[in-house]
């Protein structure tokens, strides 16, 4: 997709426009294959890449381009609202229809060793469905790894007795249970969900589908456990995904089903209101009803996002915009004439070294320190 810029745009220079839209031409490729966009981006096919796997941060991108500048890494910290990502279950179908078969399922998927063991540390537990936000509800249960209390939490449900092959049954039915999942870079979290449920006696079936069957299992209705991640929001609305009466209609984004009473009173209190601090006490007590419905399984999140691309461009401080993520690269970077000539040069000449740049980039924290202590903050 090739989209060109207008020279004759008539708010160009309006004060919220003035040094945005600096390309003439944007081309967008559709790459389905997270490998393939890495290899065609490391080809100079791609001008930059999002690096979603911490192995790969960490341990992978030590080659002679990026160590000699040509391609620059940058891990970005700002106040982009992370949204929530897990695994929603669906509350109209068996078993997930019973509150303490949900928490089981959330005892047993050790988020603790994949984010020590498979992601370095790299990113943060997930214990509201507004993390790392303000309308975050301190006093969220912290739900951990602990297979001792969810084959209680199991039993109190009526699954306790097992059938010859050791599988937990109720009324002589096995648990069997189902993920459908679009992101195929997670089946090595699933894999490891899988393995623990089979040591307690459940079996899980690991469905990979594209993007567009999930979002119509989702929209149907026809699913039992889906992996599925929300963008974040400044202000958030929950209407639109947590409203009672929107629970049994489908192509809805209430698609775990979640209808409570209070909640519907809190979300009409909050569009009425338009004090902040008011909103905020208001969102954390809906915070603390939906997480505690454990209709998720919820994940983990990290303040930042990581970047790979080619040492040509000119940026603003802080990369990206306050509150923004990867969408603010094409609005507001630009080619620096003079750094695209060095990076030819270096292409053509391994001796040249452009250096690697500082891997962190931390302006709009340190923007926040002096905005916090009253000081005069110029961008």
């Amino acid at each position: 997709i090739r989209i060109r810029r207008r020279p004759d745009y008539w708010a160009m220079n309006q004060r919220r426009n003035v040094g945005t839209a600096n390309f003439d031409v944007l081309q967008q490729i559709v790459v389905r294959d997270e490998n393939l966009e890495y290899e065609m981006f490391k080809k100079g096919d791609l001008d930059y890449f999002v690096v979603s796997r911490a192995q790969m941060w960490v341990e992978e991108l030590n080659y002679a381009n990026i160590k000699r500048g040509l391609i620059q890494k940058r891990k970005v910290f700002n106040h982009n609202p992370s949204g929530v990502t897990g695994v929603a279950m669906n509350t109209r179908r068996e078993p997930y229809n019973d509150i303490r078969v949900r928490k089981a399922l959330r005892h047993l998927f050790n988020r603790e060793l994949m984010v020590e063991k498979m992601m370095f540390n790299e990113y943060l537990l997930m214990d509201s469905m507004f993390p790392s936000s303000v309308y975050l509800n301190p006093n969220n249960e912290k739900v951990r790894y602990d297979p001792q209390k969810a084959l209680q939490l199991l039993a109190e449900a009526g699954w306790k007795d097992r059938n010859s092959a050791g599988r937990l049954t109720k009324n002589d039915q096995p648990l069997n249970i189902e993920i459908v999942y679009a992101t195929q870079g997670f089946e090595r979290y699933f894999t490891i969900f899988q393995e623990d449920l089979r040591k307690v006696g459940i079996t899980l079936n690991l469905r990979f589908v594209t993007f567009e069957t999930l979002v119509k299992l989702l929209d149907e209705r026809t699913f039992g456990m889906a992996h599925i991640g929300y963008t974040g929001e400044v202000f958030p609305s929950p209407e639109a995904n947590w409203r009672s009466d929107l629970a049994d209609q489908k192509n809805t984004n209430n698609i775990t089903g979640f209808k409570n009473k209070r909640a519907d009173e809190i979300i009409a209190l909050y569009e009425k209101e338009f004090n902040f601090n008011k909103r905020v006490t208001l969102l954390q007590e809906f915070d603390g009803i939906i997480t505690n419905e454990h209709s998720w399984i919820l994940t983990w999140s990290a303040p930042y996002e990581r970047y790979l691309y080619w040492n040509k461009f000119g940026q603003p401080k802080g990369i990206i915009t306050r509150i923004g993520d990867l969408r603010d690269i094409p609005s507001m970077w630009w080619i620096d004439p003079a750094q695209a000539q060095r990076l030819n040069d270096a292409l053509r000449d391994p001796a040249i070294q452009l250096g690697e740049g500082p891997s962190d980039d931390r302006y709009w924290l340190e923007f926040a320190k002096l905005e916090a202590q009253g000081n005069p903050v110029t961008q």
